[in-house]
């Protein structure tokens, strides 16, 4: 995409990620290749971006490049997971080019022609399949490709079609019919896995509702075609859409998406816990969440808007004065190997003012006033009501280990280890958002030992990840996903049930998220669990807020 593009358009640099990844995966899987994949993939990008003499731009907000990326990335991942679990009977080359290009085009058809100045595409949403295919068709053969490939990339799109999926791909038990089905699961399971499903509802509305105008009443009923009033209809169907539809079209497609699981190495499907994630998180979403301190006083009543935005403005250029201060100094060696490497450290200063000692300092609220706040943040009244006698117990002793944390790992597995025994699982782990990186850093898990490399992930797929960039918390049973769980991120590789995880802040600085395996309970984890660990992270949070090394 040009750079200008890229910019003026959010999902830009995910587009750009993704077709890195492709491109990697192609180079890691097959020298040489059948086609070339870079060629390929400018193409259909330039198609996208209205470059093409005989297309508009793509005007739809759903199906746009960044899904077909999306789908075609999920789809030669699933690829790579096969060649390693079957390494003597790896897909060919040729098949992975025909499934990249299929996938590529398999939603070009909301694309208008040229000229074509009604609509967005929307209207084409019952068609756009047949449109795809001709679209694809007409490209490959230019392109010279064998007439049998072309003709195999059109059944390919034709399992994507929602209406009529079994279509393309018959059973025959070839590897034609298995990218076939990768494909029709990638399409599913992209846009599900998608960190903002939920937000992207309200585009995909605005293309139905363009369909509803362009076919008459009488296909919509011959077609048994749901009619959505609303996006939040959408939203609120999601569960039942999933449970009725895509698990069982999943099935029928063989479980194609366990790939994923061997694709990442880790036993773990971060697609399928994005997909219960998301889920879950929209079951969860009228919970009390953490706030910033400032909104709890504002909320109490014992502050203004107008005095949280001048001590905000006054940290803001504490935080200037400070940082230039530092650039004078050298910095200080991260010392223990425990330590967070990407995160900021203190230079042997006092750490970031925190707004409570501004405010004080700005006379604009009382010393009791600012603990009431503070209580009611790391504590919230809801929460503590709910918590019994033992759990109370155990975030004491947790506070009182956390006064002596001096930014080694020691303190914080012993935690680790006591959050485990309270809520009657197997391990628990803390995960560090390395935003320059794009990825979640195991920063400590109970189950390992020792000061080994630390694990990276991507910070794309994954219910840690998904927790740290939607703010809240999430549990997946993976007994109830059909194609099995994963493993721990700890050295014991044990099969990863029941998950939950729960974001992670520090002094209004979200950093990471905690992360919890397998609870003994058959129900797996419940809410309740939820309220003991968001009491924990606050606890947690404030600590390591006033730390020196952090």
């Amino acid at each position: 995409m040009p750079a200008a593009e890229s910019a003026a358009n959010p999902r830009g640099q995910e587009w750009t990620r993704g077709m890195e990844s492709i491109r990697q995966i192609a180079v890691a899987e097959y020298e040489p290749l059948a086609c070339d994949v870079d060629i390929l993939l400018h193409d259909v990008e330039a198609l996208y971006l209205g470059h093409w003499a005989s297309h508009e731009a793509c005007r739809v907000g759903y199906h746009d490049f960044g899904h077909a990326v999306e789908v075609t990335l999920a789809t030669v991942r699933m690829v790579a997971g096969w060649n390693r679990l079957h390494p003597d009977r790896r897909l060919t080359a040729r098949l992975f080019c025909v499934a990249m290009g299929a996938a590529l085009f398999h939603d070009s058809g909301y694309i208008k022609d040229k000229g074509d100045q009604v609509g967005a595409g929307g209207k084409y949403t019952f068609r756009h399949v047949e449109r795809s295919r001709a679209l694809a068709s007409r490209y490959f053969s230019d392109m010279g490709w064998p007439a049998e490939d072309v003709e195999l990339i059109c059944r390919l799109i034709d399992s994507t079609d929602f209406q009529n999926g079994e279509a393309g791909i018959q059973e025959s038990g070839n590897h034609e019919e298995v990218v076939g089905r990768m494909l029709a699961s990638a399409d599913i399971i992209a846009q599900m896995a998608d960190v903002d499903y939920f937000l992207r509802m309200e585009l995909l509305f605005e293309e139905f509702q363009e369909a509803y105008q362009h076919e008459p009443a009488s296909f919509l009923e011959a077609n048994n075609v749901q009619v959505y009033q609303s996006a939040q209809e959408i939203k609120d169907n999601t569960k039942t859409f999933y449970e009725n539809f895509v698990l069982p079209r999943l099935e029928k497609n063989g479980w194609m998406n366990r790939y994923l699981a061997a694709f990442f190495g880790t036993g773990r499907n971060p697609y399928q816990e994005n997909i219960a994630a998301n889920i879950s998180g929209y079951m969860l979403q009228n919970r009390s969440q953490w706030q910033r301190l400032g909104d709890v006083l504002v909320e109490l009543g014992l502050l203004t808007d107008q005095q949280i935005e001048q001590a905000v403005e006054r940290q803001r250029r504490q935080e200037e004065d400070r940082g230039r201060r530092q650039q004078q100094v050298a910095a200080e060696p991260a010392g223990e190997d425990c330590r967070h490497p990407h995160l900021p450290m203190a230079g042997g200063e006092a750490g970031k003012r925190r707004l409570g000692a501004i405010l004080l300092e700005m006379k604009a609220i009382e010393p009791n006033a600012l603990c009431q706040g503070l209580l009611s943040q790391i504590l919230p009244a809801g929460i503590l009501e709910k918590l019994s006698h033992s759990e109370l117990i155990f975030l004491l002793r947790a506070s009182m280990l956390l006064q002596h944390f001096d930014g080694g790992c020691g303190i914080l597995r012993r935690i680790l280890d006591m959050a485990t025994d309270t809520l009657g699982c197997e391990s628990a782990a803390i995960l560090l958002a390395d935003l320059p990186r794009q990825e979640m850093v195991v920063f400590l898990a109970s189950d390992e030992e020792g000061d080994g490399p630390r694990r990276r992930f991507s910070m794309e797929k994954g219910l840690a990840s998904w927790a740290f960039v939607h703010r809240k918390p999430a549990t997946i049973d993976n007994r109830k996903q059909g194609a099995g769980g994963g493993k721990s991120f700890g050295s014991s590789d044990r099969p990863a049930h029941t998950i939950m995880a729960v974001p992670f802040h520090s002094d209004g600085e979200w950093m990471g998220a905690m992360e919890f395996l397998n609870k003994s309970d058959p129900s797996g984890f419940t809410e309740h669990d939820i309220d003991v660990v968001t009491a924990l992270v606050n606890i947690l949070g404030a600590a390591l807020s006033a730390s020196p090394f952090l």
